[in-house]
């Protein structure tokens, strides 16, 4: 019978950090925060999508928001990995939504419709498999959500034997 471990991860959305779970060697690197780009909000509200379904990645804009910049936006990106042992990966339990800070304001916003590609179970992963993470968010006018630089942590949970 084979054991299974749990291990809680925090993203910390634009900063980068190696977790290693204990006592084991499971290693997961964050190589990308998410990045939704630059946007404009030319009316009343609407959202903007990173999506990763299926290995390609776009970033989608609904109501009155215009994407700018097209080439400057990425999904969250992680890699597990293990120095001495191939570890299964049966589950990756995603937050419903990850609530996002203004720095030097207290304007919010939040990433919701969170999703994995590809989706576990990830097997053998001993020499490392990279997994994207895309998801949403609502924007309203300038005044409730003015630009700059938003950041809050993300945490999930990674079952493993």
């Amino acid at each position: 019978m084979k054991c299974k471990y749990i291990l809680q991860v925090f993203l910390f959305l634009l900063a980068a950090q190696t977790v290693k779970a204990q006592p084991s060697d499971l290693q997961i690197d964050i190589l990308n925060n998410f990045n939704f780009g630059k946007v404009a909000v030319t009316g009343w509200s609407g959202s903007v999508s990173i999506e990763v379904a299926n290995g390609v990645f776009n970033r989608v804009a609904t109501g009155s928001v215009e994407l700018k910049d097209m080439g400057n936006y990425s999904p969250a990106t992680i890699k597990f990995s293990s120095s001495s042992k191939n570890f299964n990966v049966t589950q990756l339990i995603l937050p419903g939504e990850v609530t996002l800070t203004r720095q030097g304001g207290s304007q919010t916003r939040t990433i919701y419709s969170i999703t994995a590609w590809p989706p576990p179970p990830y097997y053998s992963i001993k020499k490392g498999i990279t997994v994207y993470m895309g998801g949403t968010i609502q924007l309203a006018d300038y005044q409730a959500n003015p630009g700059g630089i938003y950041s809050g942590n993300l945490s999930f949970t990674v079952v493993y034997e």
